[in-house]
């Protein structure tokens, strides 16, 4: 008798647990979902306004422009994410402009020197060839339990949000070479102060509930929480970089390497 009522009772509680159970569900779906604030996309002007011009050709001196790109130290995933492709992307036609207002010529410009043809090497004086050393390094990266989508996860992962500092640095290279040769004749550089950024993550991630995964391959340039600071940073690189291209890019110094280029050009028979 007594087993037969210990029976009865457990079906209750179980009845009861049910019910009230169904009661939470009801009353959690009455309850506004609290979504996740989104972060928007920063968008980096990279843009340079020439503070004055000069009329196109005066000087008398034609250059080609090879497209501003990454030097041989400077590799990594992440120059062909934003906001690092748009940074060197919008140097190019800045430096563009820059010439322009300068009073050269221009031809171009070109992904590298050997896009360039015969009449096209033979039709300017000096090649610019802007490159740039970036150094980029992530440091103290760590990873932290994202509880609302790590409920959902499966048995053998955890979902995190990752966390770090990116050390910024490095210099670009202004470099001026004879058309024909291809020699160089002239190099300026500009030194970039040694920046720190620290972000998390926007999105999530999965690493293995076991632990032991490297974090450095979870890092997504593009996720906004990462992308934006990064942006903001490069933004003042970006400034430093064009006010002292616009300063070293004096007509007179030019005139004075266009030369120089002349007297390697006598020698030359082509």
């Amino acid at each position: 008798m007594r087993s037969h009522e210990t029976v009865i009772a457990r079906i209750n509680h179980l009845c009861l647990f049910i019910v009230f159970g169904f009661v939470a569900i009801l009353l959690a779906g009455c309850v506004p979902v609290q979504t996740r604030p989104v972060v928007e996309n920063y968008v980096p002007k990279f843009d340079f306004q020439p503070p004055s011009a000069s009329k196109p050709g005066s000087t008398g001196i034609a250059l080609a422009l090879v497209d501003t790109h990454y030097g041989a130290q400077s590799i990594g995933a992440w120059q062909q994410v934003r906001p690092f492709a748009d940074f060197t992307n919008s140097m190019s036609k800045d430096f563009e402009e820059i010439l322009t207002n300068k009073g050269f010529g221009i031809k171009g410009p070109f992904r590298n020197y050997d896009e360039m043809t015969f009449p096209d090497k033979k039709g300017c004086q000096l090649i610019l060839e802007p490159t740039l050393e970036l150094s980029v390094n992530n440091m103290n990266l760590s990873s932290q339990l994202d509880f609302a989508a790590d409920i959902f996860a499966g048995p053998n992962v955890h979902v995190v949000k990752l966390s770090g500092v990116t050390a910024l640095g490095g210099r670009i290279s202004l470099i001026l070479r004879e058309s024909l040769t291809n020699e160089k004749m002239w190099i300026k550089s500009v030194e970039l102060p040694a920046k720190q950024v620290t972000w998390t993550t926007q999105e999530s991630y999965q690493i293995p509930r076991a632990g032991g995964y490297p974090l450095e391959q979870l890092v997504n340039w593009a996720d906004p929480g990462l992308a934006n600071p990064i942006g903001k940073a490069l933004e003042e690189y970006y400034q430093e970089i064009m006010e002292a291209s616009w300063k070293y890019l004096n007509p007179e110094e030019v005139q004075l390497v266009n030369r120089q280029a002349q007297e390697i050009r006598k020698k030359k028979v082509y």
